[in-house]
C-alpha cells in the first residue's frame, strides 16, 4: 500500500463526527485492512455524553445582494464550521461578522472550527475574503442535512498468545487536513498491516479508527467488560511532518507504555532530529479519555510535531504537501518497534547456581580482555546476575543502557541451553538460597 496514494484518496472527503464522508472513508480503509465497522445510534447516551445526529452539507455560501458569491463551501469544506445550524436569509454587516472567523496569524489560511454542541452557525475565511465584506447586507444560505444516524467505529483486532490487549487509537473526523489527522490514520493502518505479518505475537493488538473524543467515549462505554484486560493505549496523530518524533507520557508514572516508548526512542535513530519525551498534560487528543477517571488505561500519545506547534495546524494550509513520505514510514517503524518491545519483554528465572559453564553450552563468553575493554561484550556476564525471576528484560536492558533486542538475543541462547525459564502469570519465584557448607557435611 502506497501511503501517499491512500492519502490522496481520503484527503478531499468531507468528514465530521457522524456523516456520509466518515462512513465513506472507513469503507475505503476497509479495502486495505479488514476493518470491522460498528455503528452506534444518534441519541445514545455514552456516559456523560450523547451521540450527535449525522450532519452533511448540501450547500453553504455568502453572497452580496447582487449575487456575487464571496464564500462557498464547495471551494473548501473547512469554510463552514462543523455542525452549524441551517440558515437562509439576509443579514447585516454587523451580524455577519459575529458569524465569521479568521486566523489571527495566517492571512492566507482558512481556520478549522466546529460547533459540535452549540446551536449556532459560523463561516471560516481568509483575510482576503474577510476584506471583501464591505457591504451593508449579505445573503447567507446554509442548507444542512441533519438527521439521526450512526457514529461509526472501525476496528481491527490482531489476537496474540494472551488476551491482554494494547490499543492503537487514531481519529478520522477532520475534513481535508493532512497531518492532523490523515497522517495518524495512515500510520496506524500500515502499522497493523505489518503486525499482521508476524508469525507470532504474544500480545493482542486492537486498532480503533473513530471520531475524536465522542468516538472513543462511545467505544469505551460499550466495551466496559474489556477494560480490565487492556494493558495500555497509544493515540496516534500528527505523524507525517518532518519534525522529530514526540511522545507524550500517560497519566501513570512509569507505565509500561511509557517505558517501552522511551526505550525505543532512546536506542533507535529516527528522522527529524533527536526524539523527545514530554510529560503528561490534560490536552491533546484521545489519550485524555483513556487516562480519565473510571477508565484509567495508561494511554500515551505518539506524534511528530504536537498540535499547535506547526503553523498550519487546524487550517486549510495543512495540505498533502506537508506530509513527508519518509516521515510517515519512520513513524510506522518506530511504533512497530514499540509494539515489539511489548511482545519481547518477559520475565525469566535462572535454573543455574553460580556462574554457568558457558563453553559447555556453546555460548560465547567474554574473555579477560573483554572485561577490560569493550563493555558491549560484557552483556552475557551481566545477564548471569540479572535473570532473577523478578525483573523484566526491559528493566534489565534499561538498567545497563542496552537496546532490548541485544538482551533478547542472549536470553534466547540461555533458554536453548536450559539455563533460564520464563516466569508466567502470577507465578512467584524465589531465588535458590546459598548452600551452606559442602554436600554431605553438616553445616
Amino acid at each position: 500500500m502506497a501511503l501517499m496514494d491512500l492519502a490522496q484518496q481520503l484527503f478531499p472527503i468531507h468528514r465530521t463526527l457522524v456523516n456520509r464522508g466518515f462512513d465513506q472513508s472507513l469503507e475505503i480503509l476497509q479495502q486495505h485492512l479488514p476493518l470491522t465497522i460498528d455503528g452506534y445510534r444518534s441519541g445514545t447516551a455514552v456516559w456523560d455524553w450523547v451521540i450527535p445526529n449525522a450532519w452533511d452539507v448540501n450547500e453553504a455560501w455568502i453572497e452580496r445582494l447582487d449575487g456575487e458569491r464571496l464564500v462557498d463551501f464547495r471551494d473548501s469544506n473547512i469554510h463552514l464550521s462543523a455542525y452549524s445550524v441551517p440558515f437562509d436569509g439576509v443579514v447585516t454587516h454587523e451580524d455577519l461578522l459575529k458569524h465569521v472567523a479568521i486566523h489571527p496569524d495566517l492571512p492566507d489560511a482558512i481556520p478549522y472550527n466546529y460547533l459540535y454542541y452549540n446551536r449556532d452557525w459560523q463561516f471560516n475565511v481568509t483575510h482576503h475574503q474577510f476584506a471583501r465584506f464591505t457591504d451593508d447586507h449579505y445573503r447567507v444560505r446554509i442548507d444542512i442535512d441533519e438527521r439521526p444516524g450512526e457514529l461509526k467505529v472501525g476496528s481491527y483486532r490482531l489476537p496474540g498468545e494472551t488476551d491482554d490487549e494494547f490499543i492503537i487509537s487514531t481519529y478520522l473526523c477532520h475534513p481535508s487536513m493532512a497531518n492532523d489527522n490523515l497522517s495518524g490514520v495512515l500510520v496506524a493502518t500500515e502499522l497493523m498491516r505489518q503486525l499482521s505479518r508476524l508469525p507470532r505475537r504474544r500480545q493482542t493488538w486492537r486498532l480503533l479508527i473513530l471520531p475524536e473524543t465522542i468516538g472513543v467515549l462511545t467505544w469505551l462505554s460499550h466495551n466496559e467488560e474489556l477494560l480490565p484486560r487492556i494493558r495500555g493505549a497509544y493515540t496516534v496523530y500528527n505523524c507525517g511532518d518532518s519534525g522529530p518524533i514526540t511522545y507524550k507520557q500517560s497519566w501513570f508514572p512509569g507505565a509500561d507504555v511509557d517505558v517501552a516508548a522511551a526505550h525505543v526512542l532512546r536506542h533507535y535513530p529516527t528522522l527529524g532530529g533527536e526524539a523527545r519525551v514530554i510529560p503528561w498534560h490534560p490536552s491533546g487528543s484521545d489519550e485524555r479519555q483513556f487516562n480519565a477517571p473510571g477508565v484509567r488505561i495508561a494511554g500515551g500519545s505518539f506524534m511528530r510535531t504536537p498540535p499547535g506547534e506547526f503553523a498550519e495546524y487546524h487550517t486549510s494550509l495543512d495540505t498533502l504537501d506537508i506530509l513527508d513520505p519518509d516521515a510517515l514510514l519512520d513513524s510506522v517503524q518506530a511504533l512497530f518497534r514499540i509494539c515489539r518491545v511489548h511482545d519481547e519483554n518477559r520475565i525469566l528465572a535462572p535454573t543455574y547456581r553460580g556462574e554457568p559453564c558457558f563453553s559447555r553450552h556453546e555460548i560465547e563468553y567474554p574473555s579477560y580482555y573483554d572485561d577490560r575493554g569493550d563493555e558491549s561484550k560484557m552483556l552475557v556476564k551481566k545477564l548471569i546476575y540479572e535473570l532473577d525471576g523478578r525483573r523484566s528484560l526491559l528493566e534489565i536492558a534499561d538498567r545497563w543502557n542496552e537496546p532490548l533486542h541485544r538482551v533478547v538475543d542472549i536470553v534466547r541462547s540461555f533458554e536453548r541451553a536450559g539455563l533460564a525459564r520464563e516466569v508466567l502469570g502470577t507465578e512467584s519465584v524465589v531465588e535458590p538460597k546459598p548452600m551452606r557448607g559442602h554436600q554431605g557435611v553438616s553445616p
